[in-house]
């Protein structure tokens, strides 16, 4: 149970460390980055810096910057594992087919 826990913790930090250095690359500097990752992540609303809560996303964040925040935020609001998963599932049924096929074959071969 503790190891699931951490699990999620690192993905979460990974998440949030990994968004906010793309958000700060496109132009947003590391505060409004920051904030916007975690608001978006976390599904919590306003922002910390430039996205606060008197002002607007659309004017604290380049479009690119925005399209960043969109995909944290459905990875935040439709739990981050299950969006891993449909990340990892094709590539994992790809691999037990290809693992079927190789014990097929050796079994042809006596």
């Amino acid at each position: 149970m503790v190891e699931r826990i951490a699990g999620f913790m690192v993905v979460y930090g990974l998440l949030v460390v990994g968004g906010t250095l793309v958000v700060a690359a496109l132009g947003v500097d590391l505060v409004s980055a920051f904030g916007g990752v975690i608001s978006a992540l976390g599904n919590m609303g306003p922002a910390l810096g430039e996205a606060g809560p008197t002002a607007s996303f659309a004017d604290a964040y380049p479009a690119p910057a925005r399209m960043v925040l969109s995909v944290l935020m459905l990875i935040g609001r439709l739990e981050i594992f299950p969006m891993l998963l449909m990340l990892v599932a094709p590539y994992r049924a790809l691999d037990g087919a290809t693992r079927g096929m190789r014990i097929r074959l050796r079994g042809t071969h006596r």
